[in-house]
C-alpha cells in the first residue's frame, strides 16, 4: 500500500535491512523540471527498538483481550462465597505496581 502526501510516496524498501525509503515523484505539472532521481531519494531508518515495538504490538493483538474461563470460574466462587482475598498479597501486588510506576516516571 503506497502512500502520497503532496506529491510524495512512501513505501517500505527493506525491513530485513531495518530501513525504509521515502521516494520522491515529479509531480505532473513540472516534469523534468526537478532534480535528479538519486538526488531526490529519501531514507529513513528506523531503530531495532522501533521494530521490536511494532513485533510487540502485534503479539499483543492477536492475544483475546480477556480469559472468559477465569472470569467465569470468579464469578461462581464469588457468587458461593469461595472465593478468597489475600491481603498481604493483594498489597504486595499493589505495591509492585507503584513502584513500577514510580520508576517509570523517573
Amino acid at each position: 500500500m503506497a502512500t502520497d502526501i503532496n506529491g510524495i510516496s512512501a513505501g517500505i524498501v527493506s525491513l530485513g535491512a531495518e530501513t525504509a525509503r521515502l521516494e520522491r515523484r515529479e509531480t505532473n505539472e513540472n516534469p523534468g523540471s526537478g532534480p535528479t532521481a538519486d538526488a531526490n531519494a529519501d531514507r529513513l531508518s528506523l531503530t531495532d527498538s522501533a521494530y521490536n515495538l511494532r513485533d510487540l504490538e502485534n503479539r499483543i493483538g492477536r492475544l483475546p483481550a480477556t480469559d472468559n474461563q477465569r472470569i467465569d470460574a470468579i464469578r461462581r466462587a464469588v457468587v458461593d462465597g469461595s472465593y478468597q482475598v489475600d491481603p498481604a498479597k493483594t498489597a504486595d501486588k499493589l505495591l509492585g505496581m507503584e513502584l513500577a510506576l514510580a520508576r517509570q516516571s523517573e
